[in-house]
């Protein structure tokens, strides 16, 4: 069994249980099509996988609607449900990580009303593009691991990742320079240290 044929199977596993045999069939024989014309395999099994998403992003959409029973339109709900937390659990260390570096810098220094909104601003956009990096190399590796091609915004991996490192650079100088401001604020004039001498 060569690569496009396990394609095939893949794509068929995929497809909902009421059409996989119709399309197993159509497929297969498109397949044996392109073996006997001359024309290439992979594109049968490319149509293959692109259809049974299709099929199945159908489906759900029903079973989800209620079209295919209401028993199974609640279990496709809590399922739903179920998944989005599963996939919200891991960034929780992130955002609490988050929370606590703004709490803390907000403490430390004497910020502006500009610094404070862009030390803030630059946090929440470091840690959205730095999820969205991990997100998409998650999503481009299990691609290549099912010799699929991986989705467009997998090529903004590396932006994303560049961006993360700006919003870290100005994260880091609005607390510099609260701290500073901090600084000079606290430090003696040189008027006031000319008073405080004795005559």
């Amino acid at each position: 069994m060569d690569k496009n044929e396990r394609a095939l199977q893949r794509a068929t596993r995929r497809t909902p249980a009421p059409e996989r045999d119709r399309y197993e069939e159509e497929w297969r024989g498109d397949l044996d099509a392109a073996a006997l014309n001359g024309l290439d395999p992979r594109q049968v099994a490319r149509g293959a996988r692109t259809m049974s998403r299709r099929r199945r992003l159908r489906y759900l959409k029903r079973v989800l609607l209620g079209a295919k029973g209401l028993m199974r339109a609640v279990i496709a709900w809590l399922i739903l449900l179920l998944v989005v937390l599963l996939l919200l659990v891991p960034l929780v260390p992130v955002l609490l990580v988050a929370v606590v570096l703004l709490m803390l810098s907000s403490a430390a220094g004497v910020h502006s009303r500009f610094s404070y909104w862009l030390m803030v601003s630059s946090l929440g956009a470091g840690v959205l593009s730095f999820v969205f990096a991990v997100w998409s190399w998650n999503v481009a590796f299990d691609a290549a691991d099912n010799f699929q091609e991986a989705p467009a915004f997998t090529n903004w991996m590396g932006e994303a990742l560049l961006l993360t490192l700006l919003c870290a650079g100005v994260f880091i100088g609005t607390v510099v320079s609260a701290m500073r401001r901090e600084s000079s604020l606290k430090a003696p004039s040189s008027d006031g240290a000319g008073a405080a001498q004795p005559c």
